[in-house]
């Protein structure tokens, strides 16, 4: 059983880390679309958002 908990907590630190990177990953294209409409923006929450 010890085991078990060993291989089961390695596979959801697995998923925990890859997940930490997607959710990295669409910030930094969230904040390179802001950037780059920032231009195009009217309201400047969408900036605020966007940069935050």
């Amino acid at each position: 059983m010890n085991k078990t908990f060993k291989n089961i907590h390695s596979i959801l630190k697995y998923l925990l880390a890859l997940v930490e990177f997607f959710s990295v990953y669409v910030a930094h294209v969230i904040f390179l679309v802001v950037l780059n409409s920032r231009v195009l923006l009217e309201n400047q929450y969408f900036m605020f958002i966007g940069t935050a």
